[in-house]
C-alpha cells in the first residue's frame, strides 16, 4: 500500500465515482499520509470548468489524518506544449500533473517524436511537477528523452498503477516501464508511483506491482525515505 498518492480523481473529472471527502476518508482508513486530488483539466470532455480549479483554496488541506493536496491533471492541448490551465490558476494549486489524453483537443495518431516534443515543451513552458502515465500505448513517446528532460526541469515521471492494472500484461507497456525505471536509476532521477484512482477503493493500491513482479529500486520513488516531508520539499 502506498503512503503517498499524488494522482486521484473525483466526480469532478466527469468519469470518476467518489467525492473529495469520500476519497480522503478511504485514504485515512488505509494509512495514506498524503493524498493529491488531481481532477482532469477543463479541456477534457466532461471535466469541470476553470472555476472548480480557481476555487480550490476553500478546501481544507487536512482531512481526518490525511494531508490533502489540491491540484489538477492538466491536458496538453497542442504540439506547442500548451496546457488547459493558465499561469494564474496554476500558481494557486498545490500540485500540477500533465499528460496526453483522448477526449481533449490534442491531436491523435501523432508520431512518437511529436508526442515526446509536445510533453517536453509542456514541462518547459509550464509550472508542472509530474508527467502522468508518460508511456500510454495511444500516445507513444521516447521514454529515455522524457526522463532526461524531466530531470532538467525538476519534474517527476509517474509509474501509473491504473495503467498497469489495465494493460500490465502488454509487453510494450512493461518494456517502457522497465526502461523508465532503469534510465531514472542510471541518471539519479526519482519517480512517483500513483494510483490514478477513479474510485476511492483504488487509492493507494499498489498490489499490481507484486502481481507483475515489478521491482522498484530502493529510494528511487518520491516518499520512500520520509513520506510527507519529502513531498513538501519537492513541491517548494
Amino acid at each position: 500500500m502506498l503512503k503517498i498518492d499524488l494522482h486521484v480523481h473525483t466526480i469532478a473529472s466527469g468519469h470518476a465515482y467518489s467525492t473529495i471527502l469520500e476519497s480522503a476518508a478511504y485514504a485515512d482508513g488505509v494509512g495514506i499520509e498524503v493524498l493529491a486530488i488531481t481532477d482532469h483539466g477543463p479541456s477534457m470532455a466532461g471535466a469541470s470548468g476553470i472555476g472548480y480549479f480557481g476555487n480550490m483554496g476553500r478546501v481544507p488541506r487536512k482531512v481526518r489524518g490525511v494531508n490533502l493536496l489540491m491540484g489538477c491533471e492538466t491536458n496538453v492541448v497542442d504540439t506547442d506544449g500548451k496546457i488547459d490551465l493558465d499561469k494564474g490558476i496554476i500558481e494557486e494549486l498545490d500540485i500540477v500533473l500533465v499528460g496526453l489524453h483522448k477526449l481533449t483537443p490534442y491531436p491523435s495518431n501523432l508520431s512518437l517524436e511529436d508526442n515526446t516534443k509536445s510533453l517536453i515543451k509542456a514541462i518547459t513552458k509550464n509550472r508542472v511537477r509530474v508527467i502522468s502515465h508518460p508511456y500510454r500505448l495511444d500516445f507513444p513517446v521516447d521514454i529515455v528523452e522524457l526522463v532526461k528532460a524531466a530531470s532538467g526541469q525538476g519534474v517527476l515521471l509517474e509509474l501509473n498503477l491504473s495503467l498497469l492494472r489495465l494493460f500490465g500484461k502488454n509487453e510494450e507497456i512493461l518494456r517502457q516501464v522497465n526502461l523508465m525505471l532503469e534510465t531514472a536509476e542510471k541518471l539519479g532521477v526519482r519517480i512517483v508511483v500513483s494510483s490514478d484512482a477513479h474510485i476511492a477503493t483504488e487509492i493507494g493500491d499498489d498490489s499490481v506491482l507484486s502481481d507483475l513482479c515489478l521491482q522498484i529500486p530502493q529510494g528511487l520513488r518520491l516518499g520512500d525515505r520520509n513520506g510527507y516531508v519529502e513531498v513538501k520539499e519537492f513541491l517548494k
